[in-house]
C-alpha cells in the first residue's frame, strides 16, 4: 500500500470520490450526500473524495445534503480524523473549494447549521458557507459564487 495514507486506504482513495456520495455531473458544482453513521468507510470515503477533487487543482464548489443524524452524534474517532485531515489540507482545500453549501429542508437544522457556521467560519479555509433549503438552490448559489471567485 505505498500510496495508504493515514486517512484512508489504497481501495477508498481508487474509488474516489466515491460515486454513491459525489455527483459530479454539473461540475465545477459538486453535490455531495453526507453518509449515514452505518455506512461503511464513511468517512474515509468522503475525505478521499475531497482529496480527489482537490487533486484537480481546479476551482469548485460543494454542495452537501446533511446526514439525518446531529453533529454531536458524529463518534469521536470521526471527528478526529476530520480535524487531522483539515490541518493537513487547509491551504489547498481553502485555494480550490470555493464555497460549501449545505442543504437541509428542515428549518431548525437551517438555524443550527447556521449558528454552527457562524462559529467556525474564521477557522474554515473555505470563506463561502451557506446553508439552502433544496439541492436546485444550492447548484444555483454554487454557479453564482464560482462565476464570482
Amino acid at each position: 500500500m505505498a500510496d495508504e495514507t493515514i486517512f484512508y486506504p489504497d481501495d477508498v482513495a481508487a474509488a474516489a470520490p466515491d460515486r454513491i456520495l459525489f455527483d459530479l455531473a454539473a461540475w465545477p458544482a459538486v453535490f455531495l450526500r453526507f453518509p449515514e453513521l452505518d455506512e461503511p468507510r464513511r468517512v474515509e470515503r468522503v475525505l478521499a473524495g475531497f482529496d480527489a477533487l482537490i487533486g484537480r487543482e481546479i476551482p469548485f464548489a460543494l454542495v452537501i445534503r446533511l446526514a439525518t443524524h446531529d453533529h454531536e452524534a458524529e463518534p469521536h474517532e470521526a471527528e478526529r480524523l476530520t480535524n487531522i485531515w483539515l490541518k493537513a489540507r487547509r491551504d489547498p482545500l481553502g485555494r480550490f473549494c470555493k464555497a460549501m453549501i449545505y442543504v437541509t429542508g428542515d428549518a431548525a437544522v437551517q438555524e443550527a447549521m447556521r449558528q454552527r457556521i457562524a462559529q467556525v467560519a474564521k477557522a474554515n479555509p473555505v470563506k463561502a458557507l451557506h446553508v439552502v433549503g433544496d439541492r436546485a438552490e444550492g447548484e444555483r448559489l454554487a454557479a453564482e459564487l464560482l462565476a464570482a471567485s
